[in-house]
C-alpha cells in the first residue's frame, strides 16, 4: 500500500474521530454503525462558510489504483438539500478522471457507507462536497478503510537486479580463487 496524506483546501480541520464517538463528526447526529467504519475515521470541523469540504489525498508516488469508503452522502434529492461528492483523480496536477455521487444515487443515504473505486495512474484525489443550488446546512462526512495499489516495478528491474547480484558473486569467487 502507497503512503498517503490528507490536506484541507479550505481551511477547515482534518480530524480524526472514534467510531461511536459523541463528537459530532455527523450533522445532524448521523452516526455510522459500528462495523461500517473501522475504529477511527477522518472528518471535518465544517469551519468554512458554506459548510463544506475540499480535501486532497495525496500519495508519496502514484499508484494503479485506490478504494475507499464515504459514509453519510444523504439529504433530499431533487433539493436544496441534495448532496454533491465530486472525487478529482489527478497526475500531476492534471484532472485523469472525475466522479460525482449525489445523494439519492445507489449505494447512499443517511450513515450509509459508500464504497469509491478508481483503477488507472493518479497521485491525488481531490474530494470536494456541497449542496445542490443555495442550502448551505452542514455536511457531515466519514472517510475510511482506504486501500491502494503501487505502480508495479516493471519485470527487466528484478532481472537485472538476479544478474548484478550474479556478477557478485561471481567476482567475490575469482578473487577467492586468485
Amino acid at each position: 500500500m502507497a503512503a498517503f496524506r490528507f490536506s484541507s483546501l479550505d481551511g477547515s480541520d482534518l480530524i480524526l474521530v472514534k467510531t461511536g464517538d459523541p463528537v459530532d463528526a455527523f450533522v445532524p447526529n448521523d452516526t455510522p454503525k459500528s462495523g461500517d467504519l473501522g475504529r477511527i475515521f477522518l472528518t471535518s470541523d465544517f469551519k468554512d462558510d458554506n459548510m463544506t469540504s475540499n480535501v486532497l489525498m495525496s500519495f508519496g508516488s502514484a499508484v494503479t489504483s485506490t478504494m475507499f469508503d464515504i459514509v453519510d452522502i444523504d439529504g433530499l434529492t431533487n433539493t436544496n438539500n441534495a448532496e454533491v461528492f465530486t472525487f478529482d483523480f489527478l497526475l500531476n496536477g492534471a484532472s485523469v478522471f472525475t466522479k460525482v455521487v449525489t445523494s439519492g444515487d445507489a449505494g447512499t443515504g443517511d450513515a450509509v457507507v459508500t464504497t469509491i473505486s478508481y483503477s488507472s495512474l493518479f497521485d491525488a484525489v481531490e474530494i470536494s462536497n456541497g449542496t445542490v443550488g443555495t442550502s448551505t446546512r452542514n455536511i457531515g462526512w466519514g472517510l475510511d478503510n482506504i486501500m491502494t495499489t503501487p505502480v508495479p516495478l516493471p519485470a527487466g528491474v528484478w532481472l537485472m537486479g538476479t544478474a548484478l547480484a550474479g556478477f557478485g558473486v561471481a567476482s567475490r569467487r575469482r578473487r577467492k580463487a586468485s
